[in-house]
């Protein structure tokens, strides 16, 4: 009987030690041969090189676009420093490129209207923001060498540079010129011009006198020119006299308390090689009204798309209302003589978001205008969702999918693996999936969608990965082992039966399955939830267990944080080294006990234990 029940017990061991390799912890790859994982070198070229190219053509926005991508980007600690220090220099020298391209603007525009002093003034502004630019980019330079040593392209890192080089080139062109420009501005003839206003101070309809003149610097009078006369948000056009003086009046219909008034003058026509533009003080016109009370109130400030709420509106009797909003456009009412109110709609196709309801009055003589803004928002409510999918499929046998919502909803299923994809209408969907025997991998993806009827609801997107396990191959591996070693046994049974051997031997526990709450591996796996919820740190499948150590350093009380230290180290040493003294596992596993109600203790507010 010895030599049957000996190979039949060799095979029960194979099937044994299988299953105790699945029950270990999960691993990665061996922690003392694992790499950080670095981004791809032309993917970081392709995005450098749209960040260079905005700044190139002096699109800021664009340029801060993909240094966002690009501070996305994971690198290991020895190459985050150096991306890091590549993409705050980037966003400083686009941020110096684009203050320099203002200035030059600004300085363009005070050549055209013959102003050296302003234009001499923003050209050595944007001289010194190019210098540091120029400072930037040989910083960047030094940068870019070193993510070539890292084994990034180094001549595509040269020609990502020389776009840039060739903006700074072309401001540094455009600068030069503008200061030829500027530099002949300076022997023109200056000119002085002033402004008066009669009254200084008057009720809204008044008359307004303005008056005021122009002339050279040596105090020669400059008939026929125009002048412009700012009031407020006003511009009126006057000409000068035989004696370079000017005279208007108009009629204030301005609400503002303080109304800004200046004059200015550009050479135009033959004046621009003769004379300089000037500008004169400005003087203060005080406006007197009644500014009235205005109230406005909305029933419901948070509203989903199709619902509607009141606004109220409370002022003076016989003011003249107007109510804007996105939705329903501008509406006037009055004169009101009472609480005013009206019903604001969402539109079922309004999108979610902050909207603006203004209110204002409209001035009626000495009474001016009041204004109030109010916040509406927009939100779809979330439906619930329920998807029930088995946790396992195997191939050729049915599996059932179900989904609920609590509101009727077009349900949409796919599932490339089992070959689904059709809608429903309604509040469920009870599903078949069944994956072919042809499908040799390992996991089948479901994406299910519920786009509610009611335009109050949001749509839902769930994706669900069940394990396939393919069915032949399954009964191909385990069928031969397993039928040798139960024929083997049989046998043996039946001799020593006869001979009063043990029959009634009691045969091995079954093992627990994964993730399950007595076995080591449920241990572990409770231990990182917990750790994940006192951390906030979530544990990728591709960490190994010092990367994680490594990344929830600092977020536990030193204690638990070294008592996780040392199981981590402890179930390493199992499942990659010799196993390490005997008993380890089991000191482990009360290790992990013990844990466990800390984070517990710790999650509930009880402190460090």
């Amino acid at each position: 009987m010895r030599r049957r029940v000996l190979p039949a017990l060799a095979l029960l061991a194979l099937l044994a030690l299988a299953a105790a390799w699945a029950a270990r912890p999960p691993r990665h790859v061996d922690p003392s041969t694992a790499r950080g994982e670095g981004p791809s070198p032309l993917a970081l070229l392709a995005l450098y090189a749209r960040v260079a190219e905005a700044i190139g053509s002096m699109n800021l926005s664009a340029a801060r676009a993909g240094l966002s991508l690009a501070e996305q980007v994971y690198a290991p600690a020895g190459l985050r420093y150096t991306l890091e220090r590549l993409n705050s220099l980037l966003d400083r020298l686009a941020a110096q490129v684009n203050e320099t391209r203002s200035l030059l603007a600004e300085a363009r525009r005070s050549i055209a209207v013959s102003d050296p002093g302003t234009a001499a003034k923003l050209l050595d502004k944007a001289r010194t923001s190019l210098t540091g630019a120029r400072v930037t980019y040989d910083e960047l330079r030094d940068a870019a060498r070193e993510l070539e040593r890292r084994g990034i392209p180094g001549r595509g890192l040269e020609e990502i540079l020389a776009r840039i080089g060739g903006a700074l080139e072309r401001l540094e062109a455009e600068l030069r010129s503008l200061e030829r420009e500027a530099q002949g501005l300076v022997e023109l003839t200056p000119t002085r011009v002033n402004v008066t206003a009669e009254p200084a101070s008057l009720a809204p309809g008044g008359i307004l006198h303005l008056a005021g003149c122009l002339e050279t610097a040596a105090g020669e009078p400059l008939p026929g020119r125009r002048v412009l006369v700012h009031l407020g948000p006003e511009t009126l056009e006057a000409v000068t006299g035989p004696g370079g003086c000017y005279a208007l009046e108009t009629r204030l219909d301005i609400y503002m308390h303080s109304v800004p008034v200046y004059a200015e003058y550009t050479p135009q026509g033959p004046d621009r090689g003769l004379y300089r533009y000037s500008r004169s003080a400005t003087i203060t016109v005080h406006v007197d009204y009644v500014e009235p009370p205005l109230e406005a109130r909305l029933a419901r400030d948070t509203l989903a798309p199709g619902e509607s709420t009141t606004l109220e509106i409370e002022t003076m009797r016989g003011l003249r209302v107007v109510v804007e909003t996105p939705f329903t456009g501008r509406q006037l009412l009055g004169p009101v003589e009472g609480p005013a109110r009206i019903q604001v709609r969402v539109p079922p196709d309004a999108a979610e978001g902050a909207y603006t309801v203004t209110v204002r009055t409209l001035p009626q003589g000495a009474i001016g205008p009041a204004s109030v803004q109010l916040a509406l928002r927009v939100r779809r409510l979330t439906p619930h969702v329920e998807v029930r999918a088995p946790s396992l499929l195997l191939t050729g046998l049915p599996g059932r999918l179900e989904v609920l919502t609590d509101t009727v909803s077009r349900i949409v299923v796919s599932s490339p693996e089992a070959g689904l994809s059709l809608a429903l209408q309604g509040r469920r969907a009870d599903l078949e999936l069944r994956v072919p025997h042809s499908y040799l991998g390992t996991v089948a993806s479901i994406h299910v969608r519920v786009e509610p009827l009611s335009p109050s609801y949001r749509s839902v997107d769930e994706e669900i990965r069940v394990r396939v396990y393919n069915t032949p191959a399954l009964v191909a591996a385990s069928s031969p082992l397993a039928a040798a070693a139960g024929l083997l046994l049989r046998r043996g049974r039946g001799r020593g039966a006869g001979r009063g051997g043990a029959a009634g031997a009691a045969e091995p526990a079954p093992q627990q399955p994964p993730g399950s709450g007595g076995g080591i591996r449920g241990l572990y796996h409770r231990l990182l939830e917990a750790l994940r919820k006192a951390t906030g740190v979530e544990p990728r499948p591709s960490y190994t267990l010092r990367e994680y150590l490594a990344r929830i350093r600092g977020r536990l009380p030193k204690s638990i944080y070294r008592a996780v230290e040392e199981v981590f180290l402890g179930l390493e040493r199992i499942a990659y080294g010799p196993g390490g003294p005997r008993g380890l596992l089991e000191q482990l596993r009360r290790r992990m006990e013990r844990l466990l109600a800390a984070l517990h203790s710790l999650a509930a507010g009880g402190g460090e234990p």
